[in-house]
């Protein structure tokens, strides 16, 4: 299980926005178990990304590996366009916006 709080991820998210919009997210959120309040093992986020980049594959291997240092704990990071309806409406439900 995760040590860190939702509190602590949205905080530390928002003080990398700078950085981390300039690497191509627009928005950033939350979701899963740790946006309910339940035991993680690891951090979901929902990314919305500037549609003038294209961002390869290995671009978005490193922008979760970078999130992944930024928390100190494991990150999926997903594009919200490329999540799949039935779990697209519940992220959207339950996410917790960082920027």
């Amino acid at each position: 299980m995760l040590d860190i709080s939702r509190a602590q991820v949205i905080a530390a998210l928002r003080e990398h926005e700078l950085e981390l919009k300039s690497a191509g997210i627009t928005g950033l959120s939350l979701f899963g178990s740790l946006a309910r309040g339940e035991p993680a093992n690891d951090v979901d986020l929902m990314a919305e990304f500037d549609a003038s980049r294209r961002l390869s594959l290995l671009d978005m291997v490193g922008l979760e590996s970078r999130l992944s240092n930024i928390l100190g704990v494991p990150v999926d990071l997903s594009p919200a366009k490329m999540l799949k309806e039935p779990v697209r409406e519940r992220a959207a439900r339950e996410a917790v916006l960082a920027f």
